[in-house]
């Protein structure tokens, strides 16, 4: 231990006292003594602390490991449904925070116009929009979705489409295109390679 002047802190009950210690070989044996168990009291707290430390890691690791075990116990088919159904708890975030995100004029006419590439060229086509949504396109907007092939376009406000959806008809048949059914698709897509990895 280094020869040099020291000033050691002594936690009394009530107060926090300071001790100064001339360097080791003028110190009297009373703070010789002082000192050594100061040393000594330092160096075992921080083996208790290594030693707690280290227990506490092994508790915690053989805690996990068993957790670990148990899940390789359990049976394929609950596994199964623990991957499912995590799958549909996060579509169901996915429904909410779409539900809280404003829906823009822009997002509407890129939907109505990813739709139209599925459709096939009609005599007439009719958009049915929720009354909210078609407000919001302006008729800059409705010219750029007009094309050679689909030139006769219909644009119908109907409250029983939801909003951020549409659904296109004619001689075809028809185009589903609510959120709510793209959705699900994607929900159901991911289910099926859930399944397929198990």
């Amino acid at each position: 231990m280094a020869a040099t002047a020291k000033i050691i802190l002594h936690a009394a009950p009530q107060k926090l006292t300071a001790r100064w210690l001339p360097p080791l070989d003028e110190a009297s044996p009373q703070e010789q003594g002082f000192l050594r168990g100061y040393t000594e009291g330092w160096e075992k707290a921080q083996e208790d602390c290594r030693r707690l430390a280290d227990e506490r890691y092994k508790t915690s690791r053989a805690h996990w490991d068993a957790v670990a075990q148990s899940l390789n116990q359990l049976p394929k088919n609950v596994i199964q449904q623990l991957r499912e159904g995590l799958a549909a708890m996060t579509f169901q975030t996915v429904r909410r925070i779409l539900a809280a995100t404003p829906i823009t004029r822009e997002e509407i006419a890129a939907h109505v116009n990813q739709m139209l590439e599925h459709v096939e060229a009609s005599s007439q086509i009719e958009i049915q929009l929720h009354p909210q949504d078609l407000e919001l396109l302006t008729a800059e907007d409705l010219n750029a979705l007009r094309n050679e092939n689909l030139s006769n376009l219909k644009w119908t406000p109907s409250p029983s489409v939801p909003r951020g959806g549409c659904i296109i008809q004619g001689d075809f048949g028809w185009v589903d295109g609510r959120r709510e059914t793209r959705i699900a698709k994607l929900e159901q897509a991911a289910l099926n390679a859930v399944r397929q990895e198990t």
